[in-house]
Order: C-alpha cells, then structure tokens, then sequence
C-alpha cells in the first residue's frame, strides 16, 4: 500500500492521485483523508450535490473498477447502500440526523 505523502527512509516522498475520474472528467476528492472520494462532485465541500452524482455514477465502469473508494457501507461493493449511506453521513455532518 503506498500512502500519499509518507515519508521513506530514504528521503522519497510517495504521492498518488487516489480518486479515479468520472463521467465528464469530474475526479472526485478525498478531502478528509480517509481514503474514501466523499465529494464526488469535486467542488471542494461535502454536499448533496455528492450524494446525486454518487447515485448517478455507481453502476458505472469508473466507479465499480475503483470500488474500495466509493464502497462508503463497508460492505466490499457498491450499490446503492453505499449513496444512502453517503447520504446519511452528509445529514449527520450537517446537523440532521444525529
């Protein structure tokens, strides 16, 4: 596994572009580091907008040959479980659902 921006021992710094590109260019982004591409729509900030673009591309090549990134229910695939649980975690980071 090469972790983005970890150091070797021989002073190599590793970096990788972990989200792969959707349908009309769009990649994605990983903005907390978790190695999940949560804003989908990469605009920079988690919103709804996220959720639909989830919804619309999980069936998709680009999504399904890169599963481990949108695979948000931890269930090693992506379904639509994985746009309701992106769902649920956006409404909990904005206050909605506790």
């Amino acid at each position: 596994v090469i972790l983005p921006g970890l150091n070797d021992p021989w002073g190599l710094t590793l970096d990788v572009d972990r989200c792969p590109a959707l349908s009309g260019g769009t990649t994605p982004l990983d903005n907390d580091a978790d190695w999940r591409c949560e804003d989908t729509n990469a605009n920079g900030r988690r919103d709804f907008q996220d959720v639909v673009k989830l919804f619309l591309e999980f069936s998709s090549p680009e999504v399904q040959n890169d599963q481990f990134y949108f695979d948000f229910n931890g269930n090693n695939g992506v379904d639509f479980g994985d746009v309701v649980t992106l769902f649920e975690d956006l409404a909990k980071l904005v206050g909605v659902l506790p």
